[in-house]
């Protein structure tokens, strides 16, 4: 596992990449050491690239994980996209927890769309899916 947490200052937002096996476990190391990174810089836009991992965990673990994302120190100001190389839909019950708690989080495939969205505040959010 090589996973990064870096900060891009041109678009003000946090990229935390996550790279073969990932359990909520370790996700939840590099979240944190983003979330740190992200508060020195008093930055609220974190992207969490999952392309090159490899998810472990089932259906019901990734629901625990996004039912309270500030067990990781992240907040609901801050906005985050979550990047999936595929399958992006096979997480989207989690994003809709995560979303009908008042969570700012949207799952991608396309990592300009997902940009778009993190630096665009203006665009607004469709309903979360029932």
């Amino acid at each position: 596992m090589q996973d990064d947490v870096s900060y891009d200052a041109e678009l003000e937002v946090v990229h935390a990449l996550f790279i073969g096996e990932q359990t909520t476990e370790s996700a939840s190391k590099v979240i944190s050491r983003a979330v740190a990174l992200a508060r020195t810089q008093n930055c609220t836009r974190f992207l969490f690239d999952a392309r090159e991992a490899h998810i472990l965990d089932d259906f019901m673990e990734s629901f625990r994980f996004m039912s309270d994302p500030s067990k990781m120190g992240l907040r609901h100001t801050d906005r985050i996209a979550s990047l999936y190389k595929t399958q992006a839909e096979k997480h989207g019950f989690s994003e809709t927890v995560a979303r009908n708690r008042g969570w700012e989080v949207r799952y991608f495939i396309d990592e300009a769309a997902a940009i778009d969205w993190l630096t665009h505040a203006e665009h607004p959010d469709p309903p979360a899916p029932s």
